[in-house]
Order: C-alpha cells, then sequence, then structure tokens
C-alpha cells in the first residue's frame, strides 16, 4: 500500500521538501500510507494521487502519529473517504500550516476525512475549493477534533460545504467564507460542538432554510464570539427535518439577530461587523478584519475566549480591555512570522 511512499510498522521516518505526485494505490494512500508510524513530514508536496478507496494523499491509521507540517495536499481524489488526508483508527496527526485545495471524494471528506476514533490537531491550515459529493467538502469528523486559526472556503458539498460534524469536535478562530452545500453552506452539525471566535460569511444553502451559516441537526452545541453575517438562506438553522437541536448561542453578531425573546439576555447583535474583503493579514491564512465601527469591537466575553486572534495577535486588544466577537481582534498587532525549519 502507498502508491507515492510507504512506512512500516511503527517507524518515524523524516521526509522534507518533496513532491509526491499521480501516486495510485489499489487500497489506500495514493500518496502516502502510515501505519501505526509517525513520521515527520514538513514542506512536501501531495499532488494528483488517487486511491480507488480512501485517503487519495494520505492515509493514516492504526495509532500514526504523524507530525505534517507547510505541506499542500492539491488535487488528490479518493473514490471513497478523504481525498486529501484520511484519518482513522485511532490515529493522532499534528498537521498545522497545510494547505488542502482542490481535493475530491466520492463520499466524504473533499480535503479530510476524520473518524473511527481519530483526533487530529489541525491548525492554521487553509480547505479550499475542496469537493465531497455526500458531507464535508472541506472536512468531514466523526470524532474529537480541535481545529485552530484555520479557512474553509469555496468548498463544495451537498451537506456542510466547509465542514461536515458528526462527533464532538472544538473549532477556534476559524473563518468560513464562500462555501456551498445543499444544507449546511459553512458548517453541518450533528453532534455537540464548541465554536468560538469564528467568522461565517458568504456561505451558501442551495435548499431554501437549510442553514448558510450553519446547519443544526439535533445537536447542543455552544455558539460564542462569532459572527455570522451575509450568508444565504439562513445564519444559524435547525433543520426541521432532524431531532430537535437546542443549541446555546452567546455574544454573537448575527444578521437579523436569533431570536427577538432572548437575543439581549444572550447578548446577540445584529448591528453591522463591517468586515473586510478576505486576505492573509499576518497569519499565513486569508480571514476578514473588522472595521473602525464594527458592532463586533469589544461585544465579546472573555469566558472561553482564546488568548489570541486567527493571526496569533494578542486578545484582548488593549491588554484589559474587552474582547472582540469573530476570528479578528481590531487593532491588535499581527504577529512576527516563526520560519519553519
Amino acid at each position: 500500500t502507498g502508491g507515492g511512499d510507504h512506512r512500516d510498522l511503527r517507524s518515524s521516518p523524516t521526509r522534507r521538501a518533496s513532491a509526491l505526485t499521480a501516486g495510485k494505490d489499489a487500497a489506500g494512500g495514493g500518496g502516502m500510507y502510515d501505519n501505526n508510524s509517525s513520521p515527520t513530514v514538513t514542506n512536501c508536496t501531495f499532488s494528483g494521487n488517487m486511491a480507488p478507496c480512501d485517503g487519495g494523499g494520505m492515509y493514516n491509521d492504526s495509532s500514526s502519529r504523524p507530525t505534517v507540517t507547510a505541506c499542500r495536499f492539491a488535487n488528490n481524489y479518493a473514490d471513497d473517504q478523504g481525498g486529501g488526508m484520511y484519518n482513522a483508527n485511532f490515529s493522532r496527526p499534528a498537521v498545522s500550516g497545510c494547505v488542502f485545495a482542490a481535493n475530491r471524494t466520492s463520499s466524504m471528506g473533499g480535503g479530510m476525512f476524520t473518524g473511527y476514533n481519530s483526533t487530529p490537531a489541525v491548525s492554521g491550515c487553509t480547505f479550499a475549493d475542496n469537493e465531497a459529493s455526500y458531507a464535508g467538502g472541506g472536512v468531514y469528523c466523526q470524532w474529537g477534533v480541535v481545529f485552530t486559526g484555520c479557512t474553509f472556503l469555496r468548498n463544495r458539498s451537498n451537506f456542510g460545504g466547509g465542514m461536515a460534524v458528526d462527533g464532538s469536535v472544538t473549532v477556534t478562530n476559524c473563518t468560513f467564507a464562500d462555501n456551498v452545500a445543499n444544507r449546511g453552506g459553512g458548517m453541518s452539525i450533528s453532534d455537540d460542538c464548541t465554536i468560538t471566535n469564528c467568522t461565517f460569511s458568504g456561505n451558501e444553502a442551495v435548499d431554501s432554510g437549510r442553514g448558510g451559516g450553519i446547519r443544526l441537526c439535533g445537536d447542543s452545541s455552544v455558539v460564542t464570539n462569532c459572527i455570522f453575517w451575509g450568508d444565504e438562506e439562513g445564519e444559524i438553522v435547525a433543520d426541521p427535518d432532524c431531532f430537535p437541536s437546542t443549541p446555546t448561542v452567546t455574544y454573537c453578531v448575527v444578521e437579523g439577530g436569533c431570536d427577538p425573546a432572548t437575543d439581549a439576555s444572550n447578548h446577540i447583535v445584529s448591528g453591522d461587523p463591517l468586515l473586510s474583503g478576505l486576505a492573509d493579514l499576518g497569519g499565513g491564512v486569508e480571514m476578514f478584519a473588522i472595521r473602525d465601527g464594527s458592532s463586533a469591537i469589544d461585544a465579546g466575553t472573555s469566558s472561553g475566549a482564546p488568548a489570541a486572534d486567527q493571526r496569533g495577535a494578542p486578545r484582548p486588544f488593549p491588554v484589559g480591555g474587552s474582547f472582540d466577537i469573530g476570528a479578528f481582534e481590531y487593532g491588535a498587532p499581527a504577529p512576527t512570522p516563526i520560519p519553519i525549519p
């Protein structure tokens, strides 16, 4: 297995500045297959690989713990799950500063599939222009995953254009923009999630009233300090075709508000957050800034808020002040980039 590269059991090799392209494997892992191994993979490109089953670019299985940094997964394809990367069976990859672009799958997880007790930590990554025929154009998650400082841009699927969730997931300081799905343009959630200081804008649900920003399906998610603005077919919507959802949404900017009866007590703001255009503002990923006069400035809560924004700039700013809503902290200087070794 492993059309482009193969990692044996219990190995911990290192691969730097390599290109794994046009690999094809009969089982999984068109570019790289990891089975109970922990490779270090830095500045590599996985492009044009194909798996008739799972993991077009990379397949992580059986307690594998790879460290994947500053890599690019582009134009890979899996006929089942995980066009860019597949994680399963207690694998715990650490993925940072990577780009998942234009990967595809005929099932779930165009950019990345995570399931079967796999719990990766994903930070500072971009998922753009990926596609899944069924669910999770950018990412599909079955179990607990932590996403920090990631951007989900122009991904497409049936459920969850940016991300489809069917397990407890934590999403912090992330941006969801211009994703499209029949239901749940930004996210489709079927289990409890914790979503903090994220920004959703320009996402679209094709089906009427099925959640351009977030579609909820029988969950009790906690959403705090988030911006929902300019999404089509509802910002935060409980799908009537699912079991009832009981989310807790507080300290958020929501276009049109949530519920007039509870918006004031839940600190829901309906004024314009004055989002800028998408740009790399110093964190290595595209995101929205908020401009002077934004309704999101100083309107958040410190409870559970991250100590930095999506760029890594400090929160709150100035020190001792109030926290802003969304992925960007107004006025805070961008940090100095740390070179990848």
